[in-house]
């Protein structure tokens, strides 16, 4: 979802500089850039190695999120042409959306764009089995929720990559 129908790292990168500045804590700049485009659970995990909250790691983790929250609200950024791209496929093919995002911002980012309705199947980073996650490179997807009778059918995929090969950016 990120990077495909929406850009969130503004907001992510907001609600960690501004939480953590509340903390008395400047995140460098390399830092910052480590932690995106990885999980909350890896970005925070790392984060607070080097930058200790001054609350617990879950109270830190619930404040960072509901901030970032918020600021999906309001610096959210639509990837051009995809709200429309979406309609369009969903007129022809059952459409299914696969997210390390929490459910919640998924839900909240697709009502913001008004295409919820489009997906028969969302799944989120709660979906994904918790012990394969604490392997070294888990892979992305390994089961199906919900309608599988669709996978016999004619169906369209989204998927994004922060950083796709020759081949993904042909396509």
């Amino acid at each position: 979802m990120d990077g495909t129908l929406v850009d969130t790292e503004l907001a992510a990168a907001k609600a960690v500089e501004g939480c953590f500045s509340a903390w008395n804590h400047r995140v460098t700049e390399d830092d910052a850039n480590f932690v995106t485009g990885r999980t909350w659970e890896k970005a925070l995990e790392f984060l607070f190695s080097k930058y200790p909250p001054p609350v617990s790691k879950r109270a830190a983790t619930d404040e960072i999120l509901e901030t970032y929250r918020k600021k999906i609200e309001t610096d959210l950024i639509e990837v051009p042409g995809a709200r429309d791209c979406v309609r369009d496929l969903a007129a022809e093919f059952p459409l299914a959306l696969v997210s390390g995002s929490h459910r919640r911002e998924i839900l909240t980012i697709l009502d913001r764009l008004g295409i919820r309705d489009a997906f028969r199947v969302i799944l989120g980073a709660e979906d994904y089995p918790p012990l394969l996650a604490t392997i070294a490179d888990p892979p992305p997807f390994l089961w199906a929720l919900g309608a599988t009778d669709l996978a016999a059918r004619a169906a369209v995929g989204l998927v994004g990559a922060r950083n796709a090969s020759a081949l993904g950016v042909r396509m």
